[in-house]
């Protein structure tokens, strides 16, 4: 290993000594000018000293931009800090108010679905109660007998009863018989409201509730 060193240090000297000759002589012939030579061993484009690769200093007014800069920044992290507490309790209070509109919505929710269930209830007892009378014999008989009376007459019978009778007894009759004896009724007074009773009666039939296949009024 320590011949082949000597070997190649002692080619590259004889390779120097060849090199320098050769110009030597090119520039005593007139070959190559000295300036040439010397722009020769300038270094390449690509080469660029280890000085001038340093970063040139900074003017007074750069520094002066930058650390006006760095000022600015810092500012506004602190302003971001001392504004955070005030943000999170701001959204904090926000969705508290949410939450509250929530549950008063809830609430009334909770009420309107207990109305609904207990009108629902109410309404399932009616339809019950009505679907049991129309289909009771005495019910039935009376209809009949109320049908073929005179409508002066069934007026008079009918007119001081309960309300909620008259009207399911209203509901199962001919329209040609209801007509009559309600332009019989409306000779008398109306019981709960100023008019007449017929008036009064028919007023409450728009309102009354019945389930829609246990009949209605028919020609």
């Amino acid at each position: 290993m320590k011949k082949i060193l000597n070997i190649a240090r002692t080619f590259a000297a004889v390779l120097f000594v060849l090199i320098a000759g050769g110009a030597g002589f090119m520039i005593a012939t007139g070959r190559m000018k000295v300036e040439r030579l010397s722009e020769l061993l300038q270094p390449g484009p690509g080469e660029v000293k280890e000085e001038e690769k340093q970063a040139e200093p900074l003017t007074p007014a750069e520094s002066e931009e930058i650390a006006r800069k760095n000022l600015l920044l810092n500012e506004e992290l602190r302003q971001r800090r001392r504004d955070f507490p005030m943000e999170v309790s701001r959204y904090a209070t926000h969705l508290e108010m949410l939450k509250g509109e929530v549950d008063d919505r809830m609430a009334e929710l909770e009420k309107e679905r207990a109305a609904f269930a207990s009108e629902k209830q109410r309404l399932e007892e009616f339809k019950k109660t009505f679907e049991e009378k129309v289909r009771d014999k005495g019910f039935k008989k009376n209809l009949e007998i109320l049908q073929k009376m005179d409508a002066a007459a069934a007026a008079a019978t009918i007119r001081n009863w309960d309300d909620e009778e008259i009207l399911r007894y209203f509901q199962q009759m001919k329209a040609s018989v209801l007509t009559e004896i309600i332009t019989e009724l409306n000779k008398y007074p109306a019981r709960a409201t100023e008019g007449q009773r017929g008036a009064e009666l028919l007023n409450k039939l728009d309102e009354f509730t019945f389930h829609q296949e246990t009949g209605t009024v028919s020609n």
